[in-house]
């Protein structure tokens, strides 16, 4: 099975690089053309050169065909595209090595090896070939060379050491060339693997609301049921006992069922909300750029498209911990702590979110400890961080100096365990204590804020909360409504 699968992967990988290859290869054939006439005609007419002119007619004789086959076929044929290709790249390094023959008993064959070099290293960008074709294009020319030196040239040693910086540079254009393959590799498999997870993300998705609507169906039949019953019980008081009972395991039933559709109402208040205003914004936004455009002045165009990115991050945030949260509940998330400096990483989510509360005028403070290290995941941490830093910018009114403090302390619990309290607090709008209650669970209701209308879902903290736990830490909340909030999460030592 998983030879089958890297199979497919060097098979994607293969297609990727005959599609890179024909890529703009119009262009390309086009300026190498009209370069190579223009030496031609400099070799012919001006330096009287008549090997120089015949060596440049043999790359000419494979691109030109190919540029004219390029134009008529457009986007077809290009595993045939890339071998001829190829072969242009190797008749333009032998018609490089000929020019250095030509060259050979002259004072021009430094120019000539300096081209040849040139040459050498502008090929190594444009080969996308598997090991072996490109050791024969590198290497074969190279070795003909060599041996059409040795056997019919009787040439002195100071020509020899001119020659000799092919070989090298050769060698060195081989390595670069096949480390650029490797990274180009390395790109391609990772973009391969995302888009593999986005398409059983969006399985899932639809797997779930399959579920939904068998949940529906289910819940409108006990319905049904339970109406029966009821009525049957009036009808027939002898057997009450046994309606009872019935209508206990309905009531089961039905508490179960309202879990799950208080998760699908969750679930539906994060779509309909927090991806509605900020896609709406974003349409009214750029639906008004694309009619008044030029209406508006400069400032204004600012303003609008900064809107329009502010929405996108707040997506962009929605998603990222919607899709950490999923993983998390299918037990995907892999836990890997290592030691971790806590003011660091406080400062990298302070800076992402920097942008975000200049524009509200609320300044951060990191006030942890330089030397404070910690146990701990390095992305799950950054996440919290990230998660709870936003919350407090959201909720924390614009134009009012309102300020995000950070700090950690080391604390011990009863039995003499130590750990690191970290705290974030803001001067927002603050939280009752109804609210606090349902912060970190999913059937919570929606926080809100005065805050420009904005709103929360809590899947941010519902996630925090998890993630804190996996870390065997705790986490919990201290607010006031109009006096500012303050979330509290521990790491053990």
């Amino acid at each position: 099975m998983q030879t089958k699968s890297t199979e497919k992967v060097q098979h994607e990988f293969l297609l990727y690089l005959q599609e890179s290859t024909v890529k703009y290869l119009t262009v390309k054939l086009a300026l190498g053309i009209l370069i190579l006439i223009y030496f031609a005609y400099s070799d012919l007419a001006i330096l009287s050169s008549i090997g120089n002119f015949y060596s440049r007619l043999l790359p000419l004789s494979v691109a030109v065909p190919l540029l004219i086959f390029h134009l008529f076929t457009k986007q077809k044929f290009k595993y045939v595209k890339t071998i001829i290709f190829n072969g242009f790249i190797t008749a333009l390094l032998i018609s490089m090595y000929c020019i250095c023959i030509v060259h050979l008993y002259q004072d021009t064959l430094t120019a000539a090896v300096t081209a040849a070099v040139f040459v050498i290293f502008i090929i190594s960008l444009e080969i996308k070939s598997n090991t072996i074709i490109t050791v024969l294009i590198y290497f074969v020319p190279t070795l003909i060379l060599f041996l059409i030196l040795v056997l019919f040239y009787n040439i002195p040693a100071e020509k020899h050491l001119i020659l000799s910086n092919i070989y090298m540079f050769i060698i060195v254009s081989f390595a670069l060339n096949r480390i650029q393959n490797t990274l180009r590799f390395k790109a391609f498999l990772s973009n391969y693997r995302l888009n593999l997870e986005k398409q059983k993300t969006d399985n899932l998705y639809k797997n779930a609301l399959e579920m939904n609507v068998e949940l529906n169906r289910s819940h409108q039949e006990i319905t049904i049921q339970r109406d029966e019953i009821e009525q049957k019980n009036k009808e027939l008081q002898n057997k009450n006992e046994e309606i009872e009972s019935q209508a206990g395991k309905i009531e089961h039933a039905n508490k179960m069922l309202h879990q799950l559709n208080v998760a699908k109402d969750k679930f539906y208040s994060i779509i309909s909300h927090d991806l509605k205003n900020p896609f709406n914004a974003i349409q009214t936004l750029s639906d008004l750029l694309i009619r008044k455009f030029d209406d508006f002045d400069g400032s204004t165009r600012k303003d609008y498209i900064s809107s329009i990115h502010r929405g996108i991050k707040e997506i962009n945030n929605l998603l990222r911990n919607l899709i950490e949260w999923s993983r998390s509940q299918r037990g995907l998330s892999e836990f890997n702590p290592v030691e971790v400096n806590l003011n660091l990483l406080a400062a990298e989510a302070c800076k992402l979110l920097d942008n975000l509360a200049a524009n509200k005028a609320i300044s951060i403070k990191n006030s942890i400890d330089e030397n404070i290290l910690v146990e701990a995941d390095r992305n799950m941490l950054s996440i919290i961080f990230r998660n709870l830093i936003s919350n407090a910018i959201k909720y924390t009114p614009d134009d009012s100096d309102g300020m995000v403090v950070l700090n950690a302390r080391k604390i011990s619990d009863d039995s003499g365990k130590e750990f690191i309290e970290i705290s974030v607090q803001d001067t927002g709008v603050g939280i009752t204590d109804e609210k606090q209650n349902k912060l970190f669970m999913l059937s919570g209701e929606m926080l809100s804020t005065e805050t420009e209308e904005e709103g929360e879902t809590g899947i941010g903290l519902v996630l925090n909360y998890e993630l804190v736990q996996l870390h065997g830490g705790k986490i919990w909340v201290e607010s006031q409504p109009n006096a500012g909030t303050t979330f509290y999460f521990t790491l053990p030592v």
